[in-house]
């Protein structure tokens, strides 16, 4: 099976983390991220707020999910998935709800997207461990420094308060 790798940022409490995810071409993060795998394989990369210096030929990390924040993307296209450029995925009517998360050392701003005229109590059924969240924007309370997202998938076992945000 055809694998691509797209550019990702992981946040976590002890540092952010940033490398590339293997994808196969019909897999979008959001449903990657959500397999029940303990860990998360990321190739190459880069580690900020490391407490200690990391080696030149960092070549592979592996982040274990139930300490992972949140996962971003850095392209525009690449939270379609691998498959998006020339394959679209079957069209769904969904309604975009603007939200306020707040979570451990950070404050998101972006919009969920919801199957039943916006309701964020049918979102918070699913079974999934990290919700989908788009047009991301993301505090980070300890230096109060903003960093912007087209997606972003959050944990939602880290997830203090989801505020709705009326437009």
């Amino acid at each position: 099976m055809a694998e691509q790798h797209i550019s990702v940022t992981v946040y976590t409490d002890s540092g952010v983390f940033k490398g590339k995810l293997a994808l196969s071409a019909e897999a979008r993060p959001s449903d990657f991220i959500n397999v029940p795998a303990q860990f998360l394989h990321l190739k190459g990369g880069q580690v900020n707020n490391a407490s200690a210096p990391l080696p030149d030929n960092l070549h592979e990390m592996y982040i274990n999910k139930k300490s992972i924040r949140m996962l971003t993307t850095a392209a525009n296209d690449d939270a379609r998935g691998a498959g998006a450029k020339g394959k679209l995925y079957p069209y769904v009517n969904k309604k975009q709800v603007r939200v306020k998360i707040h979570m451990s050392h950070y404050e998101i701003s972006g919009n969920f997207h919801s199957f039943d005229e916006g309701s964020i109590h049918q979102l918070l059924q699913q079974q999934s461990q990290f919700l989908p969240c788009t047009n991301v924007n993301i505090l980070d309370l300890r230096n109060t420094t903003s960093s912007d997202a087209d997606f972003a998938a959050l944990n939602m076992h880290n997830i203090s308060a989801i505020l709705r945000i009326d437009a």
